[in-house]
């Protein structure tokens, strides 16, 4: 399940990368990394388990 909330959190680091590039810049792109990769490991972990 750890890796699959890591997987999570990959994608929810690489989504808020672009938009906060488009958004605003460099530091967008920054802090967008950082709050979609801590969204996407929340979700991740409340994913229902995978068989």
């Amino acid at each position: 399940m750890a890796d699959f909330a890591g997987g999570y959190a990959g994608v929810g680091a690489a989504l808020g990368m672009i938009a906060g590039l488009m958004l605003a810049g460099l530091p967008g792109a920054v802090a967008g990394t950082a709050v979609g990769a801590v969204a996407g490991w929340y979700f991740g972990k409340r994913a229902p388990p995978v068989q």
